[in-house]
C-alpha cells in the first residue's frame, strides 16, 4: 500500500474542505452562478482521489456487500439517465451533477479512516468556521448552501462534547446556538443541531443495548407509520403540528409546516402513471408538480419539462429507483447505524450510530444529496459507523482521537494505530 506523508495526508484533506466550499462562496458574490463553479469543484475533488488512489482504500470497513449494492443503484441511477437526456441541462447534469451525486459523493465514504478524518474534521475549524460566517454575512443564492448547512459539521462536534475540554464545550456549544439562530426558517438547521444535544444530555438514560434497540426500532417504524397513516387513515401529521400555531420567535415560517405532502403526491402519482413504482425513472426522470399549476407564480418555466428533484433525499431515490431504490438506500443508513451501536467499543460510535439511525427517517423529509459541504459531512459519518478502525477505539483511544482535533498533536500515534 502507499502511505502517504502526514503533510499530503493534510494537504488532501484541507484542500477536499475547500473545494466543497467553492461553489458556495462564489454563489455568495455572484447570485446564481453555481453551475460551472460545482463542476469545476467536482472534478477536482475526482482528479485527488484519481491522483492518490490509496485514499479509498476499502480494506478497513465492513458491509462490504450493502455498500457494493449502494454503489450499485447509483451506477444505475446515472446509466438510466442518458435514456432520459431531453434537454441541455439533462446533458450538463450527466457530465457533472447527476456524475457527482451517483459516483463520486457516496465514494467520500472511504476517506473515514482515523489518519484521513481527523484532518478533515479539523479543517473544519480552520477553514469551516471563518467560510460558514462569511455565508452568514453574504448568503449564498441556493438555500442547501446557507450557513448553517456549511457549519452543520456541528452536529458530530457536539457529540464530541463528552470528551472535549471545558473551552471547546463551551465553543462547540455556543456556536451551534449561532448557527441555530442564524436561520430560524430552516428546520433541517434547527433539528440537525438540537438532536445531537439530545443524545448528549440523556445518553446515560439510553446508553443500555434495550433502549438503544427501542430506539433503532423507532426510527424504522416511524417513516412507516406516517405513510400507513396518511394512506389508509387521512393522518398527516405534518399539518397536525402545522395547525397548531406554533411559531419561533423571529421566524418567518412556521416550523412544522406542511412542505412535503404535494411533492410526495407528485412523485407517487408520477411513478404511478408511468408504471415505474419498482424501478423509478433513473437520472434525470422527472414529474409533473403540483406546483405548476399555481397561478401567479414562475414554477411553471423554472420546472419546464417537469421536476427532477425533490428536497427529501429518500423520496429522489423513490424518484429514481423506485421502490428497489428505497429498499437499498434505506438498508445503506441503517446498516451503517447498526454497526455503530451494536459493535462499537466506544461512546462516540454508538451515539454517531442513533443520530444515523435518526438520519434515516429524517431523509424522507429532507437530507437531499448534492454537491454541498452538508453531503460531505453526511457521508463522512455513514464511513465512521462502517470504518472498522473507529469502533474499535477504546472511549480511552476515541478521547486522544478527538485531541487531535481540538490541537492535541502529541497523540498522532492514535490515529494511525488502526488502517
Amino acid at each position: 500500500m502507499n502511505n502517504y506523508s502526514y503533510s499530503t495526508n493534510r494537504f488532501f484533506s484541507y484542500k477536499l474542505l475547500l473545494l466543497f466550499f467553492f461553489p458556495t462562496i462564489v454563489t455568495c458574490f455572484l447570485p446564481g452562478s453555481v453551475v460551472i463553479p460545482t463542476a469545476l469543484a467536482g472534478y477536482c475533488v475526482a482528479y485527488m482521489l484519481f491522483k492518490y488512489p490509496s485514499f479509498l482504500q476499502k480494506k478497513d470497513y465492513d458491509g462490504a456487500g450493502i455498500v457494493k449494492l449502494f454503489f450499485l443503484l447509483n451506477i444505475y441511477i446515472y446509466v438510466r439517465g442518458f435514456f432520459n437526456i431531453g434537454t441541455v441541462y439533462d446533458a450538463y447534469a450527466m457530465a457533472s451533477t447527476l456524475l457527482f451525486t451517483s459516483i463520486l459523493i457516496p465514494s467520500l465514504i472511504y476517506l473515514s479512516r482515523p489518519q484521513y478524518a481527523d484532518k478533515i474534521w479539523k479543517s473544519c475549524i480552520i477553514w469551516g468556521i471563518p467560510l460558514s460566517i462569511i455565508t452568514y454575512f453574504f448568503p449564498p443564492s441556493d438555500g442547501i448552501m446557507s450557513m448553517g448547512f456549511n457549519a452543520s459539521f456541528l452536529n458530530l462536534f457536539i457529540l464530541f462534547i463528552p470528551f472535549v475540554n471545558y473551552k471547546w464545550r463551551l465553543f462547540i456549544i455556543l456556536l451551534s446556538i449561532l448557527v441555530i439562530f442564524s436561520d430560524l426558517d430552516e428546520r433541517s438547521i434547527i433539528v440537525g443541531l438540537i438532536f445531537p444535544f439530545l443524545i448528549v444530555v440523556f445518553w446515560r438514560f439510553i446508553k443500555s443495548r434495550f433502549t438503544l434497540s427501542i430506539l433503532f426500532a423507532l426510527f424504522i417504524i416511524i417513516p412507516f407509520l406516517f405513510v400507513i397513516l396518511g394512506t389508509f387513515y387521512g393522518v398527516n401529521i405534518f399539518e397536525i403540528l402545522g395547525s397548531s400555531d406554533y411559531k419561533l420567535q423571529g421566524a418567518d415560517n412556521e416550523m412544522f409546516v406542511d412542505s412535503r405532502t404535494g411533492i410526495y403526491t407528485d412523485v407517487i402519482v408520477g411513478l404511478y402513471e408511468k408504471n415505474s413504482i419498482l424501478w423509478g425513472l433513473g437520472g434525470n426522470g422527472k414529474i409533473h408538480s403540483y406546483l405548476m399549476d399555481l397561478s401567479g407564480y414562475d414554477f411553471d418555466s423554472v420546472y419546464k419539462g417537469g421536476r427532477g428533484a425533490t428536497e427529501s433525499g429518500m423520496l429522489n431515490y423513490f424518484l429514481y429507483s423506485g421502490v428497489i431504490g428505497v429498499i437499498v438506500y434505506g438498508l445503506f443508513l441503517l446498516r451503517a447505524a447498526y454497526l455503530a451501536i451494536y459493535k462499537s467499543k466506544n461512546r462516540l460510535m454508538k451515539m454517531l450510530g442513533v443520530f444515523i439511525a435518526f438520519k434515516f427517517t429524517y431523509s424522507f423529509i429532507d437530507d437531499r444529496i448534492a454537491f454541498t459541504c452538508h453531503c460531505l459531512y453526511f457521508f463522512l459519518w455513514i464511513g465512521m459507523c462502517y470504518n472498522r478502525s473507529f469502533r474499535a477505539m477504546s472511549d480511552i483511544e476515541m478521547k486522544s482521537f478527538i485531541s487531535s482535533i481540538f490541537g492535541n498533536k502529541t497523540n498522532h500515534h492514535i490515529q494511525t494505530q488502526y488502517v
